[in-house]
């Protein structure tokens, strides 16, 4: 236990002064004073861990000098010595909370240091007690701070605990955003307790000089480095501030707790916990702070991505506007010359009524593919939901057919005799179908008949597989290793993003499986897609 402060008083210094030469002797930091002004003194300014005190001293009793000590240092041990060894100095030394008793006169070193050691063992005990009593609620409060990852509320929540734990009237947290910049209010301090603006020059010359001291500063109503709070603090009934500075990569930050006159003095174990608990707050902050960067990235990722897939939608239904537009000009042509030949008074009835029968089937057929165009492009909420796989299929070939039948280019479906239910974005889904039939169209437009797309559909143990496979030209081993990189294309009109969309939606997005594998009919390419069922 050697190396602590110990603080010696007695009215007879020859008796003070032995008790300081065995204590340094034995290894302690010893200082013997004859008066209790003195040794009051001493008790402010420096941080002693025992008071030596003689019971009977003539400017005032050891049982007042022990009062005052503790008021000012709760963790102060106390041991008393006297000449009148009675059981009612005894009682009394314990009732008023002592440590040990001393006799006087020492009758050997080893008895004093004995006793002094006993003491201190005590002392640490019970702070060893108090530490552990305050250190664990700590645990909680920071398993529910990591928990909140919400800047504004977690702010809150660290001042409520910070109150809450270490019995203060008032907490708050001030913190500086990068070097030199003014520092501001993040959480729960008084607008009252600042006679200036934040931001002023006063204000920010005192916190700076407070976040210099680490780990912590204790500060008093009239302690000169509070400035212009100091007088806030005395105006208040306010008795000290404490300070705990916490630096961060990114942010510095001071964390503050004010007890008022009528609030116990600081403990060591309060003192621990306050800087603890700062720490490991700073900490949360910072974490909540990149948090929040996160979320805010994700979500202009998201909306980047969204925004990306329906222009390479739009793309690709661009593409089929001309084969669209000639589909529905056939049929408005045709509803137009049979509502001229209606007209005809000189027609029978029968054959009137046939021409308009003929007009109404194919405004049918124009709002069929209207109708068709509008599901495909129409933006859709990007959830999963069952969807009956063949019908998706469905929609996007009629959707595609005009061209198909423009560049006499045949489908051959291998679908199964049974609806397939699958959880999926329908919407994500239909694009890659879609980008994957346009490539094939693409790849067989240039060739001799016959022009050929094979569509084919199989259930596996866990997924369902789709095949899309053209009677084109193929693909080359260079163009094949980077085909779902974006901007790579092998068509001087295209984007160069429609596989590498496809892939992220297939294999990001739904986690499953897109790629080109051997062609099963002739030498063109075969892209294979495989959807997982959730299990």
């Amino acid at each position: 236990m050697a190396g602590e402060k110990i603080l010696i008083v007695d009215d007879d210094m020859a008796n003070a002064l032995l008790c300081q030469r065995l204590l340094k002797r034995a290894g302690f930091e010893a200082k013997a004073v004859n008066h209790t002004a003195d040794a009051l003194a001493h008790l402010k300014s420096t941080p002693y861990d025992l008071l030596i005190t003689d019971i009977r001293m003539p400017d005032m009793d050891g049982f007042e000098l022990m009062a005052l000590a503790s008021q000012s240092n709760p963790d102060l041990a106390i041991l008393l010595m006297t000449g009148f060894g009675s059981v009612e100095n005894a009682v009394q030394a314990l009732r008023f909370g002592a440590d040990g008793l001393l006799l006087k006169p020492l009758t050997s070193a080893g008895d004093l240091v004995e006793t002094v050691g006993s003491v201190l063992q005590k002392r640490q005990t019970k702070l060893d007690a108090m530490r552990l009593s305050v250190l664990h609620p700590l645990f909680d409060i920071s398993e529910h701070i990591f928990a909140e990852t919400t800047p504004d509320v977690l702010s809150d929540l660290i001042v409520n605990d910070i109150r809450q734990q270490t019995q203060a009237a008032i907490t708050g947290i001030f913190v500086q955003n990068a070097k030199e910049s003014p520092w501001k209010v993040l959480a729960g301090s008084n607008p009252d307790l600042l006679s200036q603006p934040m931001g002023s020059p006063v204000i920010d010359r005192a916190l700076e000089k407070i976040s210099m001291i680490e780990p912590y500063i204790l500060l008093n109503q009239n302690d000169p480095f509070l400035g212009p709070m100091g007088k806030w603090l005395r105006e208040n009934n306010f008795r000290d501030m404490v300070c705990v500075p916490v630096s961060r990569a990114n942010n510095r930050y001071l964390f503050y707790a004010i007890r008022s006159n009528d609030q116990p003095e600081w403990a060591n174990p309060d003192l621990e916990l306050i800087v603890i608990f700062a720490r490991q707050a700073a900490v949360a902050l910072e974490n909540a702070a990149l948090y929040k960067e996160l979320k805010d990235f994700i979500r202009q990722l998201e909306e980047s991505q969204r925004s990306l897939i329906m222009a390479e939608k739009m793309a690709a239904l661009g593409r089929l506007m001309a084969s669209l537009a000639h589909e529905l000009n056939n049929p408005l042509q045709g509803v137009q010359n049979c509502l001229h030949l209606a007209e005809r008074t000189d027609l029978p009835e029968t054959q009137r009524q046939e021409f308009i029968a003929l007009a109404r089937k194919e405004v049918e057929r124009v709002s069929a593919l209207a109708q068709t165009a509008m599901e495909y492009y129409r933006p859709k909420r990007l959830v999963r939901q069952e969807v009956e796989l063949l019908a998706s299929l469905e929609t996007v070939l009629n959707l595609v057919e005009p061209q198909l039948r423009n560049n006499r280019i045949s489908v051959v479906r291998d679908f199964p005799g049974r609806p397939l239910e699958i959880e999926i974005i329908r919407d994500n889904i239909q694009q890659v179908i879609l980008n994957l039939l346009i490539n094939a169209m693409d790849a067989v437009t240039n060739q001799p008949d016959p022009r050929q797309i094979w569509i084919e559909v199989h259930e596996l143990e866990n997924g369902i597989e789709i095949c899309i496979e053209d009677n084109g030209g193929g693909l080359s081993p260079e163009i094949e290793e980077r085909l779902f990189e974006p901007f790579v294309s092998t068509k001087p009109f295209g984007t160069g993003l429609g596989l590498s969309i496809s892939y992220e939606l297939v294999v990001d997005v739904h986690g499953g499986e897109l790629s080109f594998v051997q062609p099963l009919h002739e030498k063109g390419a075969r892209a294979r897609i495989v959807l997982p069922r959730k299990d």
